[in-house]
């Protein structure tokens, strides 16, 4: 099979640039918003994988937080309030329903492609800064986003790094929504033996993990609602959640080694037309319970991968 060359076309949307990146049969590719770190869509084997941002609100304020990088902290901080070497920040509160703060601090811009390969292989990398100048969070930390894609599979690198001068409790997560160009409850899904994290009235969690297995085998969605966290306990390299239709089976997997995304985040929006599959650090409110927080030294980093790959039935 010969080596996809691929090329670059950069498309005005609603006021914004993005970054197209096709092969030379227009079979593979991905589209990104480099300022924001966004990804928009990945598409393989000619399907587009991704529900992303496809509206000028999603554009100017993604309260959705598709495809979204998701630090120091992915998911939910109760009372948007933690405690760190005897100290206590406070966090604004964003998640208004359950007064909490929700998915850390909000990239608006600031991220940079510093790699861009699109030849024969498709390599991007984008990097971002925080000084900690807010006052609720003044650690500062950069954040490093590889993407890597071939004709079966997109992968994704993320990093964060403490760029400070003392220690810091630092956390990362991704929302990306997948798609197999229909709504989810016509599609199956299958997912691992893992832990459900049980939650309590405000999205919390109270402490306690339950055996989770309903998926074990692939089933279809149908009515099934998820904003669940799972905890992913198998020491191999990566972990995987399939997605399929009559078609497709689209294959979702992140890095499951000890101290990787051991945590997942499995969401369906009220229109049913995806399902998001977020890989997570750490768990919910982690900068209080400590369950997968890392606190990292001056200059150290974490680093963790996911991605997705689809293959024909």
């Amino acid at each position: 099979m010969a080596s996809p060359v691929f090329s670059k076309k950069v498309v005005e949307q609603f006021g914004y640039n993005v970054n197209q990146y096709r092969d030379d049969k227009g079979e593979i590719g991905i589209d990104i918003l480099p300022e924001k770190g966004l990804v928009i869509d990945i598409i393989l084997q000619g399907v587009s994988l991704m529900n992303g941002i496809n509206s000028k609100e999603d554009f100017e304020e993604n309260a959705s937080y598709k495809s979204s990088v998701l630090a120091p902290f992915p998911n939910r901080l109760k009372a948007g309030k933690f405690t760190f070497e005897d100290k206590t920040y406070q966090f604004p509160i964003n998640d208004h329903t359950f007064n909490n703060a929700l998915h850390g601090m909000r990239i608006e811009d600031g991220f940079r492609l510093v790699r861009e390969e699109a030849g024969s292989a498709l390599n991007l990398s984008l990097e971002y800064q925080y000084d900690g100048a807010q006052d609720y969070f003044p650690f500062p930390y950069s954040i490093r986003l590889d993407i890597s894609i071939d004709p079966y599979k997109c992968q994704l690198g993320f990093e964060i790094q403490n760029t400070g001068n003392t220690v810091a409790p630092l956390g990362i997560g991704w929302h990306p929504y997948f798609t197999l160009g229909q709504k989810i409850d016509e599609c199956g899904l299958c997912m691992p033996k893992c832990k459900k994290i049980e939650i309590d009235e405000a999205m919390i969690p109270t402490g306690k993990t339950n055996p989770f297995k309903e998926y074990t085998k692939c089933k279809p969605i149908k009515e099934s609602q998820f904003d669940t966290a799972f905890l992913i306990e198998k020491d191999t390299d990566f972990t995987s959640v399939i997605l399929e239709n009559d078609t497709y089976k689209m294959r979702y997997y992140q890095e499951t080694k000890p101290d990787k995304f051991n945590y997942l985040q499995i969401y369906t929006p009220e229109d049913r037309q995806s399902i998001a599959f977020e890989p997570m650090s750490c768990n919910i409110d982690a900068h209080n319970n400590l369950k997968g927080l890392h606190v990292l030294k001056p200059g150290k980093k974490f680093r963790a991968r996911c991605g997705v790959a689809l293959q024909k039935k």
